[in-house]
Order: C-alpha cells, then sequence, then structure tokens
C-alpha cells in the first residue's frame, strides 16, 4: 500500500470505528501527521480559498495552547485584510463573529481597495465609522479601484452613500 492510502486508510479509521475515537492522543497525533497545519497561517489560508482548508486551521489555531492570544488575534486581523482584498466576504464575515475587534480602518480599506460591493457595503453596514477614520483614503481607494475598472455599480453606490451621510 502507498503511504498516502495507507494515511487515508488511517484517517477513515480513526473517524469512524468509535473504540478508536476514544483514544485522544492517537487522534491528535495521527492528525498531527496527516495535516501538519502548524505549518499553515490563517492569512495564508485566504490565498487558497478553500473554505474547508479555512475552516480546519482556524479550528487548529483556535485550540493551539502555544500561541497567546494576542498572536492569534493578529493572524485573525491579517487574515480577514487579506480576505477584505479578495473580496471573500464569507471569511470576513466568520471572523467578525469570532472577533469583531479584528475589523479595522486597515481591513476597511482593504474592502475599498478590492472594490468588491457585497464586501463595501457590509463593512460601511456594520462599522461605518471605519469609512470615517481614515475616510479620504478608505473612499478614495474604493473609488479608484471601481472607476478604474468600469463598475459602474459600485460608483455610483459610493456616491449615494457619500450624499446620504
Amino acid at each position: 500500500m502507498e503511504p498516502d492510502h495507507l494515511l487515508t486508510s488511517i484517517r477513515v479509521v480513526c473517524m469512524n470505528h468509535p473504540r478508536v475515537s476514544a483514544l485522544d492522543h492517537v487522534l491528535h497525533l495521527v492528525d498531527d501527521l496527516l495535516f501538519p497545519s502548524a505549518r499553515l497561517t490563517l492569512p495564508r489560508c485566504v490565498l487558497f480559498d478553500s473554505p474547508r482548508l479555512f475552516l480546519r486551521v482556524l479550528s487548529a489555531l483556535d485550540n493551539d495552547a502555544n500561541r497567546c492570544k494576542f498572536e492569534k488575534q493578529q493572524q485573525m486581523r491579517l487574515a480577514m485584510q487579506a480576505a477584505a482584498q479578495r473580496g471573500q466576504l464569507w471569511t470576513v464575515q466568520l471572523l467578525y463573529q469570532r472577533h469583531p475587534a479584528a475589523l479595522t480602518g486597515a481591513t476597511a480599506q482593504a474592502a475599498g481597495a478590492s472594490g468588491h460591493l457585497p464586501m463595501i457595503q457590509w463593512v460601511h453596514e456594520i462599522k461605518r465609522c471605519l469609512m470615517n477614520v481614515d475616510y479620504y483614503a478608505a473612499v478614495y481607494k474604493t473609488f479608484e479601484a471601481s472607476a478604474s475598472r468600469g463598475d459602474l455599480r459600485t460608483v455610483q453606490w459610493l456616491m449615494h452613500a457619500a450624499l446620504t451621510q
């Protein structure tokens, strides 16, 4: 049996047989062997655009006793900024639910630079003050990104939002 098939077989057995699942330390050792999440950071996972991988690494980060609270928060902030740049609204919303303080002005600017309208609207709705912290930079980047792509819908929304403030 090839090593990949052997590891897959071990994983299936560990997940499907309750007696093996009871041996928690064995499961952790096998899981570390099969999924080396320590080498993956949360911001790096955003680049893969894989919800399954992201959730797995997020769970590993939450359960990591070797990292302090501030290191975990920093990873969430950086992941939120990376997700905002890429227009991954579901990722930003998930991280916001877990750690609302991770939604910063840098994330608002990244959302604006992405030109992704649902992301911009969500940030504007959740924390309107972030767009006002560095208002000119955030709105200018958003406007510039949207206009350069010819995204009329986003430009119109920005104009409407600016007039109603």
